[in-house]
């Protein structure tokens, strides 16, 4: 099994698969995360958590510890650490890797 260092770092050199296997490594953790603290709009959250990890993952230092930065991706809100406004209104996502790859290919692509 590769580390999640490993996945990311062939996720950064074009590997959408190792992307696709640290979505679903996490995917549980972070769901079960929004679910403690806020249950009634945790699916948006969690896709917010991932678009940004998407759009960020480039800044992660090579000796970091991705779960710990995917956490720290974590949007700020009541509830989560207590450092934020309202709950943003509800856009009835479908969580996927499909979206969190179309939110990184349009972010992340090369100027």
């Amino acid at each position: 099994m590769l580390s999640d260092m490993e996945l990311l770092a062939a996720w950064r050199s074009g590997d959408a698969s190792a992307g696709k296997i640290l979505f679903q490594r996490y995917f549980p953790a972070v769901t079960r995360f929004f679910i403690n603290k806020v249950p009634q709009d945790h699916e948006d959250l969690v896709q917010e958590t991932f678009m940004a990890c998407a759009r960020g993952r480039d800044g992660l230092r090579d000796d970091g510890r991705f779960r710990s930065y995917l956490f720290g991706t974590a949007p700020r809100w009541p509830g989560t650490d207590g450092r934020g406004g309202g709950l943003a209104p509800c856009r009835s996502f479908a969580i996927s890797w499909g979206s969190v790859m179309a939110a990184m290919m349009r972010t992340c692509a090369p100027r």
